[in-house]
C-alpha cells in the first residue's frame, strides 16, 4: 500500500494523510528526524531543525541528503538528481 503526506493525500482526494507531517513534526525534539516515504511527491524523511523549522528530506542523485521547506515544497524535481 503507497503512503501520502498531507499535500499529495489531497491532490489523490484522500480524506487523509498517511503521513501526518505536522503531527510527525510536532513530535520531534528539535534537530531530529523520522525516516518516512511519501509515494507521491517522494520525500523519504521528516525533520524538525534547532529552530523548530518543518523540512522534508530528499536524497540527490549523489546520495546526500537535501532539506527542503514542507510549505514550498513541491516534490523532486529531475534537475535535483543530476
Amino acid at each position: 500500500m503507497a503512503d501520502f503526506c498531507n499535500k499529495c493525500s489531497v491532490e489523490m482526494g484522500f480524506p487523509e494523510p498517511d503521513i501526518d507531517v505536522y503531527k510527525i513534526w510536532e513530535s520531534l525534539e528539535p534537530g531530529f528526524f523520522e525516516t518516512h516515504i511519501c509515494e507521491g511527491c517522494g520525500f523519504v524523511g521528516v525533520a524538525k531543525s534547532e529552530n523548530d523549522e518543518l523540512f522534508v528530506i530528499h536524497q540527490n542523485g549523489d546520495g546526500e541528503s537535501v532539506f527542503y521547506d514542507y510549505e514550498k515544497y513541491e516534490g523532486l524535481k529531475i534537475d535535483d538528481n543530476e
